[in-house]
């Protein structure tokens, strides 16, 4: 599942640029990488919690993270008046959803 949550960004975002035509250059791009910048910080962060709070408490919170962030990623929308709202929000999603991904590799080593 992480590698679906990893790569599936690349259809979506080719579908989004052709429904938000008028969005920023810049959007797509940082809808791609806000997961892998997410990734470090959840290998970090949520690893360090495992070391202090226990793997299993610590995983808990990466599943709920997950749980959430790609479900709100299913439902971004736009705001009125500009397409990059909807990138802007997805990339604040998937940014959250690579913080619960990046607690997955330390949790269960």
């Amino acid at each position: 599942a992480d590698a679906y949550d990893l790569f599936v960004i690349n259809i979506a975002t080719t579908i989004l640029r052709s429904v938000y035509p008028a969005a920023p250059p810049w959007s797509e791009p940082l809808v791609k990488s806000a997961i892998l910048l997410g990734t470090i910080a959840g290998q970090v962060g949520l690893g360090a919690a495992g070391d202090r709070l226990g793997r299993r408490a610590a995983f808990l919170v990466s599943m709920g993270v997950c749980i959430v962030c790609s479900t709100l990623s299913g439902v971004a929308v736009r705001r009125i008046g500009t397409d990059a709202s909807v990138f802007g929000a997805l990339a604040a999603c998937r940014l959250l959803l690579g913080v619960g991904i990046g607690g997955e590799y330390p949790l269960s080593a």
